[in-house]
């Protein structure tokens, strides 16, 4: 831009200044992990890009700064058991802005089986058997039962309830219930 000044006595002073105007915001992107993630691990990294070389990445609003490596950052992340909503935003010099919000459960804690039938020690004379019972656990990914060592059979899920076939072998008779989680538990 030209500034001109005048005087009176029409003498002139004139003067240009440059400047640069910026009101696009730095993209930031995670690269990992997935949205939505359910772990086990307590200690994660996430990994992400952002497009402007002067913008200042930090974990959370008024978090700690991340450096960013041409144009790559890696954070380590606590997690909190449960729900965990990480924002992660970019600000460049001009205050122009952007954020990314991930969202990742932490669960430690292994499903819970009760069995309501058979019971334990129960005598039977029948060579298939119902299998009732709930599994406890807010990310359940299967259950199923073996029945004296041998193949396991996966179980139907209700909800929370179960209720399938079991076939038995004549004599002593082990059924051994496993449940697993999305995070590996």
């Amino acid at each position: 831009h030209r500034a001109v000044v005048s005087n009176a006595e029409g003498g002139q002073t004139e003067a240009t200044i440059s400047f640069l105007r910026d009101t696009t915001p730095p993209t930031i992107r995670i690269t990992s992990p997935e949205d939505g993630i359910i772990t086990s691990t307590r200690v994660i990294t996430i990994t992400g890009t952002v497009d402007d070389p002067k913008a200042k990445v930090t974990l959370g609003w008024y978090g700690k700064p991340i450096p960013v490596v041409n144009g790559t950052f890696s954070v380590e992340v606590t997690l909190k058991e449960g729900l965990n909503a990480i924002t992660i935003p970019a600000i460049d010099p001009y205050w122009n802005y952007s954020w990314v919000t991930i969202t990742i459960v932490l669960d430690t804690i292994p499903p819970q089986i009760s069995i309501i039938s058979p019971q334990e020690g129960a005598a039977l004379n029948t060579p298939v058997i119902s299998v009732t019972g709930t599994v406890t656990d807010q990310n359940i990914a299967g259950l199923t039962l073996t029945v004296n060592s041998g193949q396991p059979q996966t179980l139907t899920l209700t909800g929370v309830s179960f209720n399938d076939a079991a076939a038995l072998s004549p004599g002593p008779n082990v059924l051994a219930f496993q449940a697993e989680d999305k995070a590996g538990n």
